[in-house]
């Protein structure tokens, strides 16, 4: 029950409220996590992808802000990518500086985020023109 309050899905009894939270609401949780990783090095998330598999809330949009779940550390990531299907093949698998018109131009959950521009590489991504 505690944690289902924490959460922001149970009624609270203070309150009245049964729906989550504003905060919960409004901020977006980013999981497209298998490319993203936290940069704190103590976080559970690094240490445990398995069971700990990171998740970010997007505190900011403009300028790109995340914040993970666990250890709530912020950052911004330097790198973008956009990951949907559908598009000319020039445009496949290229990668942006976080500061990139992109950002205005593609939905959240089609975003790929890199802490380098090594792990985009590593993943077939090619800088942007």
């Amino acid at each position: 029950a505690l944690v289902s309050l924490l959460l922001g899905v149970a009624p609270d009894n203070v309150t009245g409220a049964t729906e989550p939270s504003s905060q919960h609401r409004a901020s977006p949780t980013y999981k497209r996590c298998a490319e993203a990783r936290c940069i704190n090095p103590n976080c559970v998330s690094v240490h445990e992808p398995l069971h700990a598999i990171p998740q970010f809330i997007v505190v900011s949009s403009w300028p790109l802000k995340l914040r993970c779940i666990y250890c709530d550390r912020e950052y911004q990531p330097p790198y973008v990518a956009n990951n949907t299907s559908g598009r000319s093949s020039s445009d496949m698998k290229r990668y942006h500086s976080s500061d990139s018109s992109i950002l205005e131009q593609v939905r959240l959950e089609d975003l790929i985020f890199f802490n380098s521009e090594l792990e985009a590489q590593a993943l077939g991504f090619r800088p942007a023109v």
